[in-house]
């Protein structure tokens, strides 16, 4: 993982913007890490990851009976689905269980 300086990043930005596809990109401002550049491929799968974290713990609060079913959908139906992403990218299918009555 490479790491420039925010003045680096300003100056050289389509440089960057197509090295962050390839590797993570580390950007620091007096010396201190204020932020990362990635690609919209490691975005997307950071976002399916976490989207499939959070079914997870709802398909397991239902299971625990810590939510009832109804909440437990509400809570899957609130993530995003397949395709659903700001810029339009396809996200990996996110695995849903089916309604329990």
């Amino acid at each position: 993982m490479k790491t420039i300086t925010a003045t680096a990043l300003q100056n050289r930005f389509g440089q960057y913007l197509d090295e962050c596809d390839r590797e993570l990109v580390k950007i620091s401002r007096n010396g201190r890490l204020k932020g990362v550049l990635m690609g919209i491929h490691e975005y997307n799968a950071l976002k399916a990851i976490e989207t499939a974290y959070i079914a997870g713990l709802a398909n397991s609060a239902t299971d625990a009976d810590f939510l009832d079913a109804e909440e437990s959908e509400a809570i899957l139906n609130a993530l995003p689905t397949d395709g659903e992403q700001e810029n339009g990218a396809h996200i990996a299918s996110t695995p849903r269980r089916e309604k329990v009555s």
